[in-house]
């Protein structure tokens, strides 16, 4: 039972401590099903998908480019092939790999663009690319690669390549993340 408390508003007529208490006992009620019921935040993920608990909870698997749908060139190939890979998938890099199909580099349009010379296209993909990417496992929640690609102001990272137990799953970009409203 709600104590009969006066309101707060001074001609007495404003719902003021009647609704916060209303509020506070509806926050009570559905923390105490919640409860009961052992709702998980997955569970909750399910019911709301659109909403920001479904948005915190998004995996990178959900938004990631698949590995079939990557711009891969072999570390053997020469930039003109990578340009031309870059500029058919379109998604602001290239993955550079072996022969048995293991990342050895990525080279992204910045790293085209500080590269630039009248012998680019001769350059092997090798002399250009990055030999470090930023990587994250495909089981962890999409805003955790957010954090990754955001953690130097003023320097943020477009992409990062997703792994599956050390071999290469697929690519997350910031731009898709963006859009499905985690930044």
């Amino acid at each position: 039972k709600l104590p009969k408390v006066p309101e707060a508003c001074p001609n007495g007529l404003a719902p003021t401590t009647s609704t916060t208490m209303m509020i506070a006992l509806g926050d009570a009620l559905a923390v105490s099903l919640l409860h009961r019921m052992g709702l998980t935040p997955e569970q909750y993920k399910i019911f709301h998908p659109g909403g920001k608990l479904g948005q915190k909870l998004m995996t990178v698997t959900e938004l990631m480019i698949p590995y079939d749908s990557l711009p891969l060139v072999d570390k053997t190939a020469q930039m003109d092939k990578a340009i031309l890979m870059l500029s058919e998938k379109n998604l602001g890099s290239v993955i550079i790999i072996n022969e048995d199909g293991a990342v050895q580099g990525i080279i992204t349009d910045g790293d085209l663009k500080r590269h630039m010379d009248a012998n680019l296209l001769q350059k092997p993909v090798t002399a250009i690319m990055s030999t470090s990417p930023k990587t994250i496992e495909k089981s962890l929640l999409a805003v955790e690669a957010v954090n990754i690609m955001t953690e130097n102001p003023g320097h943020y990272i477009s992409s990062l390549l997703v792994m599956d137990n050390g071999k290469l799953a697929g690519m997350i970009r910031l731009q898709d993340c963006i859009q499905a409203g985690l930044l």
